[in-house]
């Protein structure tokens, strides 16, 4: 579901489900820059009598059955590729509420919550609360250090900032680079031919490709493409 550009809000989506043991829900969220996002996922309860009828339509006394914790739910907020895990809750037993709370989304974009459940085979009614506020401006981006790259593929045109980012010298070919953040790609098939144009960016940048976050390996390096 595409809940669009909320700006900052509090979002309540009631009385929805998942069901068997692959189910799972997608909730798309467009935010600005620097949004904090808090999430409450609360299973639904419903207590009523279970038990067979009897040959003469007559009802037997029945035992209680709590819908509460049928499927252990659990809770992640995925990066705007859909693929990178930001924050995750899942730690409460079946019944129990996740949350996930003061999640800094420095970078504008759509970003993904996905509701996920457990092993069982049942149907589990949740609400679901997304609280967006103005998060803090002096947080450095998700991908200031190379361990936490973010990932990119063929064609993807990727919207970030190194505004508050730490920096180094390991580039080879940059002059006074105070500020970086990182990237990791895969390519399809070896030997590729891939182009990483950095000319539509609104400061002079430096781009350097290298084989790993350890051993930094540089393969190619540039800081005066675009005419900066």
């Amino acid at each position: 579901m595409n809940l669009g550009a909320l700006g900052f809000s509090t979002v309540s989506i009631e009385d929805v489900s998942i069901d068997d043991n692959g189910d799972e829900d997608w909730y798309a969220v467009t935010v600005a820059n620097n949004t904090q996002m808090d999430i409450a996922l609360n299973p639904v309860s419903f207590t009523y009598l279970e038990g067979q009828q009897n040959a003469n339509v007559s009802c037997t006394a029945g035992t209680s059955f709590n819908s509460l914790p049928l499927k252990n739910l659990g809770v992640e907020i995925r990066g705007t590729n859909g693929i990178d895990v930001i924050a995750s809750a899942n730690a409460n037993p079946a019944g129990q509420s996740e949350t996930l709370d003061d999640i800094q989304l420095v970078l504008s974009g759509t970003y993904f919550v996905r509701v996920f459940g457990g092993i069982n085979n049942d149907v589990q009614l949740y609400n679901l609360d997304l609280v967006l506020q103005n998060g803090d401006p002096n947080l450095a981006p998700p991908n200031d250090d190379c361990v936490n790259a973010i990932c990119v593929s063929d064609g993807e045109v990727v919207n970030a900032t190194t505004t508050n980012a730490s920096g180094n010298t390991i580039a080879g070919c940059d002059f006074s680079d105070s500020q970086d953040v990182w990237f990791t790609y895969t390519p399809a098939e070896n030997d590729p031919n891939v182009t990483i144009i950095l000319c539509d960016s609104d400061f002079d940048t430096t781009l350097a490709v290298l084989e790993d976050c350890n051993d930094l390996v540089l393969i190619a390096c540039n800081d005066d493409f675009c005419g900066v």
